[in-house]
């Protein structure tokens, strides 16, 4: 999918959503909780200029997806640096209608 924008390490959400097309909110959740986790992943990629390690990690109804940068250093694949560290690509999981309320 071609749904990057001109500015790395963003998304068009609006072309995403032409994309999954007129369909069931059912069939929409399905569709965003399969394709936004490697979207975000290869947007991460374009803007950052270091090596990752992409990892995805579930805790309760959410997926965390994050640059495990320590790992790269721990396995000597990259220098350690008192610069770089573990970076949050993106959290995909529902928002509760209890959520909701509160906002």
């Amino acid at each position: 999918m071609g749904m990057e924008n001109a500015v790395p390490g963003t998304l068009d959400y609006e072309l995403i959503l032409k994309e999954a097309g007129e369909c069931s909110t059912e069939a929409l959740i399905s569709f965003l909780s399969e394709e936004l986790p490697y979207l975000w992943r290869d947007a991460y990629a374009r803007m950052t200029p270091r090596a990752t390690e992409i990892v995805r990690m579930q805790r309760g109804f959410f997926e965390y997806i994050y640059d495990d940068y320590a790992t790269l250093e721990a396995s000597r694949a990259v220098p350690y640096s008192l610069d770089a560290e573990a970076r949050l690509v993106g959290v995909p999981g529902p928002v509760r209608a209890e959520d909701r309320e509160t906002r």
